[in-house]
């Protein structure tokens, strides 16, 4: 299996499903370029690249074929390496995935996300805010040392690593959609129902392009299912790991 997380993110937010699933599969966890223990990104990169770096780590570790497991970025990278890759997977799992992008281009929101990275990245200020679009408010008030940890990973990275992966992230992507019917592989796609950045209703009419995907809503939800509801997304992949067997 192979993770990729989500911008602002690196793989230890899979924490709960490594243990989960640690001794049945091997486990291959990514952090994206500008985060966690990757190398800080000098330039924009394209999420093609990414899929392509990907498939770079699976030939070094001698790895024919994985499941994907990616939480927005790394859902997109995750379409990205199905069209690129088609042989080396085995199936897909894309979680609170942003498929698409807005007809007029990114907006003032996501344009301001990416200004701040590079001044204000490591301040609490910033941490917070990401906190608070990512995670529900209800977990985020129930689990403080969790939620400590979420926006202390975020603050420890350097801010121009960050400017540079979310401009590239979150401006200069293109909408996968046209991708969508054309994956071969059996494919999860994963919704957070208090997700306000890509609600239920949006990740579902996406998932309905891809041939037999399942479609699955977690409850109490935001845009991390993988650390707001940690043992839901885990039987949840466990489930469709059964199915592919």
């Amino acid at each position: 299996m192979l993770f990729w997380p989500a911008v602002f993110s690196d793989s230890s937010i899979y924490a709960a499903q490594v243990e989960a699933l640690r001794g049945r599969y091997r486990l291959v966890l990514i952090d994206g370029p500008g985060f966690g223990r990757s190398d800080v990104p000098t330039r924009p990169f394209t999420m093609e690249a990414c899929a392509d770096a990907a498939a770079e780590v699976l030939e070094e570790l001698g790895m024919q074929q994985v499941t994907w497991v990616g939480t927005s970025w790394g859902g997109i990278v995750g379409v990205h390496f199905a069209m690129r890759h088609p042989q080396r997977v085995r199936g897909l799992a894309l979680m609170n995935t942003p498929f698409d992008m807005p007809a007029g281009g990114p907006g003032f929101s996501d344009r301001m996300v990416v200004w701040a990275a590079r001044w204000i990245g490591n301040a609490d200020l910033y941490a917070n805010g990401v906190a608070r679009s990512f995670l529900p408010e209800a977990w985020r008030n129930d689990r403080p040392d969790e939620l400590l940890a979420f926006t202390s990973a975020l603050k420890a990275n350097n801010r121009e690593g960050m400017a540079v992966a979310s401009r590239s992230v979150l401006l200069h992507r293109a909408s996968v959609l046209p991708m969508l019917p054309q994956i071969k592989a059996p494919t999860l796609v994963v919704a957070g129902v208090e997700d306000q950045l890509y609600p239920v209703p949006i990740l579902k009419a996406a998932a309905a392009r891809i041939n037999g995907a399942s479609f699955v809503e977690i409850p109490s939800s935001g845009h991390v299912s993988a650390v707001d509801q940690p043992e839901r997304v885990s039987a949840v992949l466990g489930q469709f790991l059964e199915q592919l067997q």
